[in-house]
């Protein structure tokens, strides 16, 4: 049981990775890594800072996020559309992280305190330094208690999707991810390039499957096999089931979406017909809250 337990946890770790979905928490600690590319994390990128207006027809953002009945996730949003929390309840205590907008909807900084073994607290922010002139995030600056961390530089392609990362510690040394995009424009795997000539997947790169809409009906990898079953009405999808399979160990579970007005409400996650996730949102007037919650979700490559 514990090794089936043990294979069970690898293998949604795969799926989060493969996905690229998770976000680092904490400061990157990306030693020894330089590139020799010329995209530099701490160079100025843009001058523009052009950000997206707030749209009037509403867009459903995550509320909370309970696991077997367990508050994990919860978010706030101010009603003038000037701040976001997200606090996330982790074993030893809360941590709540704080997005502040300017008056066009521009995020400023996102703010939040770790607390250290019961004992001592750090002070954590990103600073959302430079945009491109679509208002995309394209300089990031990470700090703790005042000293700068990381830095955050990005890319982006013609489609809009993010191209590429460069990371930067605090000894000078970056770090180029790659991301990898297939002809429907799914993120399909991540490459990195340091300093010393070193280059490889940080991502599994995968091969998908899609159907008439669009819709994953496969991801293929080295490593893993994962398959999509959906049923919609109206061109929603009410419920989605999701195979994944490694060597001979394999697992399934299906997530069900309702829909008010149009927007979804509410997702429930079940394992073997028992409720074990379920994601509550709502809607808002801001695009602007939406995009946070992604960045937020994005995963910062070390």
């Amino acid at each position: 049981m514990k090794t089936a337990s043990r294979l069970l946890l690898a293998l949604l770790a795969a799926l989060l990775c493969l996905a690229s979905v998770s976000c680092t928490y904490g400061g990157g600690d990306d030693t020894g890594a330089q590139t020799t590319e010329s995209t530099a994390a701490d160079t100025a990128i843009s001058d523009t800072t052009k950000a997206p207006e707030p749209e009037p027809e509403g867009f459903s953002v995550p509320t909370k996020l309970l696991k077997d009945g367990k508050l994990l996730w919860e978010y706030t949003y101010s009603p003038d559309g000037k701040k976001m929390t997200k606090t996330v309840y982790t074993e030893e205590s809360p941590i709540t992280y704080t997005t502040v907008f300017d008056d066009n909807g521009k995020p400023l900084y996102t703010e939040w305190v770790i607390v250290i073994n019961s004992e001592r607290s750090e002070i954590w922010r990103d600073e959302y330094d430079e945009f491109d002139g679509d208002g995309r995030i394209t300089l990031e600056r990470r700090y703790c208690e005042g000293d700068i961390q990381n830095a955050f530089a990005y890319t982006y392609d013609a489609e809009g999707r993010m191209e590429t990362q460069t990371t930067r510690n605090v000894q000078q040394k970056n770090t180029i991810y790659r991301l990898l995009y297939d002809e429907r424009g799914t993120h399909v795997g991540t490459r990195y390039s340091k300093y010393n000539g070193e280059a490889g997947y940080y991502h599994p790169q995968k091969t998908c499957t899609y159907d008439e809409d669009g819709r994953i009906l496969t991801e293929v990898s080295d490593t893993l096999n994962i398959t999509h079953e959906y049923k919609v009405q109206k061109s929603k999808v009410l419920s989605e089931k999701i195979t994944m399979k490694s060597g001979e160990f394999s697992i399934s579970y299906y997530t069900k979406n309702t829909y008010v007005d149009g927007l979804l409400s509410l997702c429930e996650t079940y394992y073997e017909d028992v409720l074990t996730e379920e994601t509550h949102y709502e809607k808002t007037d801001y695009q602007h809250y939406l995009d946070a919650v992604n960045w937020i979700h994005r995963e910062r490559l070390p």
